[in-house]
C-alpha cells in the first residue's frame, strides 16, 4: 500500500479580506495640493531646464523626458514684450509708434513658434526619436541665451545709444553661438550622425534670425534718434 505524504493545508484567503491586496506604500497625488506648491514645483523645473541650457545641457535624457511648454512660452512672451517696449521707448509714444511696437511683438512671437515647429518637424522627418512637443520644448529653452543678449543690448542702448552697435553686435553673435551649441547638445543624441548636418542648418538659421531681429530693433532706435537730433 503506497504511502502518501501529507502537506499542511495553505491558509485560505477570503474574498472580503482587503488586507491581502492593500499596499502600505503611499500613492503620490497632486490633485489636493495647494496651488502655490504646484506653481513652485513648475518654477523649479523651468529653472532646472534653463540651467541645463546655460551649462550646455548636462543630463539631457532627464530634461527631454520631463518636457514642458511653460518655459518656452515664458521666454517667447518676455522676449517679444521686451523688444516691443524697446521700440516704444526709443521711438516715442504716439499712435503710429505704438502700432509699430505691436508689429514687432507679433513678428517675434510668430517667428518663435513657427520656427520651433519647423525645426521639430524637420527633426522628426530625419528620423529623430523625439516627439514634436519635446523638440519644441528643447528649441524654446535654447532661446534663453538670446533673451539674455536682448536684455544686455537693451540696457546698453538705453544707457548710451551707440552701444547698440558696439556692444549689441558682439553680444548677440556670442548669444547666437551659445543657443546653437545648447541645442546641438540636446539633439545630437536624437538624430543619427549622418543626418545631423541636415538638422543643423534650420537650427542655426532660426537662432540667427532671432538674434538679427534683436539687433535690428536696437539699431533702429539708435538711427532714428540720431536722425531726429540732426534734424
Amino acid at each position: 500500500m503506497s504511502e502518501f505524504q501529507e502537506y499542511p493545508s495553505q491558509p485560505s484567503v477570503q474574498s472580503g479580506d482587503s488586507t491581502s491586496v492593500k499596499s502600505d506604500e503611499p500613492v503620490e497625488t497632486t490633485l489636493d495640493e495647494p496651488v502655490l506648491t504646484t506653481l513652485w514645483r513648475e518654477i523649479k523645473q523651468v529653472g532646472t531646464k534653463l540651467f541645463h541650457v546655460v551649462v550646455f545641457c548636462t543630463k539631457t535624457e532627464k530634461v527631454i523626458k520631463d518636457w514642458d511648454l511653460w518655459g518656452p512660452m515664458l521666454v517667447c512672451y518676455i522676449l517679444s514684450l521686451l523688444l516691443s517696449i524697446n521700440i516704444m521707448i526709443r521711438k516715442g509714444n504716439n499712435g503710429k509708434d505704438d502700432q509699430y511696437s505691436s508689429y514687432i511683438f507679433s513678428i517675434v512671437f510668430i517667428c518663435f513658434w513657427l520656427g520651433s515647429i519647423v525645426i521639430s518637424l524637420n527633426t522628426k522627418f530625419l528620423g529623430g526619436h523625439l516627439t514634436i512637443p519635446q523638440s519644441i520644448c528643447i528649441v524654446g529653452y535654447c532661446v534663453f541665451p538670446i533673451f539674455v543678449g536682448a536684455i544686455t543690448t537693451t540696457i546698453a542702448t538705453i544707457c548710451w545709444s551707440p552701444l547698440s552697435i558696439y556692444v549689441g553686435v558682439p553680444v548677440m553673435i556670442l548669444c547666437d553661438i551659445w543657443s546653437c551649441m545648447a541645442s546641438f547638445g540636446f539633439l545630437q543624441s536624437a538624430i543619427k550622425l549622418t543626418r545631423r548636418p541636415l538638422a543643423v542648418f534650420p537650427i542655426v538659421l532660426f537662432f540667427t534670425m532671432l538674434s538679427w531681429l534683436t539687433l535690428v530693433v536696437n539699431i533702429t532706435g539708435f538711427t532714428s534718434n540720431k536722425a531726429t537730433s540732426e534734424a
